[in-house]
């Protein structure tokens, strides 16, 4: 089993996982968000977060690729957490997929391919195309 922890710019972690919440009432997710507090602070949060988990295996979602939170959360992962994988660019999709692998006791290896299959489908782009192929046929 793996922790699930959603970094962002601003409160968008925090709603995510209220979102999320309609779907799983106890979703057990860690939140990290940088705000006026600055970069410093949200590295403190960082650290602190992962010192707690860090006997888990850890996926951590991200707002942005190379972003601050992917970043320090690829900093600090490195140096707290034996097992770690970091997607940027979290969507709702993938984090309902995440929760619910994650209780069907999936591991970290096991869910991340499924996982990237899962936010790239969920894009209206990607339907579209989707669709439009399967009536070429």
């Amino acid at each position: 089993m793996y922790e699930i922890i959603i970094a962002s710019h601003g409160p968008l972690a925090s709603a995510m996982k209220e979102s999320l919440s309609f779907f799983f009432p106890e979703n057990d997710l860690y939140t990290v968000e940088i705000d006026q507090s600055g970069i410093e602070q949200f590295h403190v949060k960082m650290q602190e977060t992962m010192e707690q988990l860090q006997e888990q295996p850890l996926l951590i979602f991200t707002d942005l690729l190379y972003g601050t939170p992917f970043n320090v959360a690829a900093k600090c992962a490195g140096e707290y957490a034996k097992e770690f994988e970091i997607i940027a660019g979290v969507n709702l999709p993938c984090l309902v997929e995440a929760v619910n692998l994650r209780k069907q006791q999936q591991s970290l290896k096991q869910a991340v391919p499924q996982l990237l299959t899962a936010g790239a489908l969920s894009t209206f782009t990607q339907q579209v195309k989707l669709r439009t192929n399967e009536d070429d046929e």
